[in-house]
């Protein structure tokens, strides 16, 4: 069984992945800190018991790294973002933090868990353009 890391996991999309990966038969760990993502959306995936674990946390929290090393995902699905526009414009500068991809998670800044290569993929999805 496949373990997959989820960021984003409360929100619009990652919930409904969520869903997806755990009806495929893979255990799924969802990170999320509730800014804009709703514990709601998280019903059915609850439902799958202990094949689903679900951490309040943002995904810039070096928390994350202890929580990577317990759980070891193969597969890390960053689909964590600022959600609102009006808000990214506001504050670009916490919203291209916030929704910059792999190399801003801590799991990749801190060098034992990349030296580790835990995770075999990390699908990147980002609100803004990659260069």
């Amino acid at each position: 069984m496949t373990t997959v890391l989820v960021t984003g996991g409360a929100g619009f999309i990652g919930s409904h992945l969520c869903d997806r990966l755990l009806a495929e038969g893979h255990r799924v760990v969802a990170v999320d800190d509730l800014s804009t993502g709703r514990i709601a959306n998280l019903s059915e995936a609850r439902g799958y018991g202990n094949e689903f674990t679900f951490f309040n946390m943002d995904v810039r929290a070096d928390g994350l790294v202890s929580l990577f090393e317990r759980h070891r995902p193969e597969v890390v699905m960053h689909v964590a973002a600022q959600a609102s526009v009006s808000a990214s414009l506001l504050g670009f500068s916490e919203a291209t933090n916030r929704n910059s991809p792999s190399s801003e998670l801590p799991i990749f800044r801190d060098r034992r868990v990349a030296n580790q290569r835990a995770a075999r993929r990390l699908p990147v999805s980002s609100p803004r353009a990659l260069a």
